[in-house]
């Protein structure tokens, strides 16, 4: 009986300081969504070997990925690490059993390496949330 009621009180000082303070609780919970995705990227670009030709940077209280010399780079390598990137992001920041991923036409202007890179990062990630008990369903738009 004393643990029911420790119990609820704990319920009830969760809820008043949740209520007190939702934009503070909420602008942590995007906080901490952001630093998961930073280090998630920066974890891929390292994976990638990428660190000499990708920097994050903040700018203006967002992540921008700065490549260090794209006049060097072809499209194709700079299109690639960029859908990375962004898949990279949405890894982290889905939340929902049942999801859906729009590509429109990420692969159109990428040369065989870089569209095997894609494919095989994509399938691989497809693979790890379907193991994970998601459902993620894929849409391909080309021209």
């Amino acid at each position: 009986m004393i643990l029911l009621l420790e119990n609820i009180i704990y319920v009830y000082f969760i809820i008043n300081l949740y209520r007190n303070n939702k934009s503070n609780i909420t602008a942590l919970i995007k906080y901490n969504d952001y630093l998961k995705v930073k280090e998630s990227i920066k974890k891929l670009i390292k994976e990638n070997g990428k660190e000499k030709i990708v920097k994050l940077v903040e700018e203006k209280n967002k992540l921008v990925a700065k490549f260090t010399s794209p006049n060097r780079l072809s499209n194709g390598e700079i299109d690639s690490t960029t859908i990375l990137m962004y898949l990279e992001k949405w890894k982290v920041s889905v939340h929902k059993k049942n999801s859906i991923i729009v590509f429109d036409e990420v692969f159109d202007y990428l040369d065989t390496g870089n569209i095997l890179t894609v494919q095989s990062y994509i399938s691989n990630l497809l693979n790890v949330f379907k193991g994970n008990g998601f459902n993620i369903y894929p849409i391909l738009f080309t021209h």
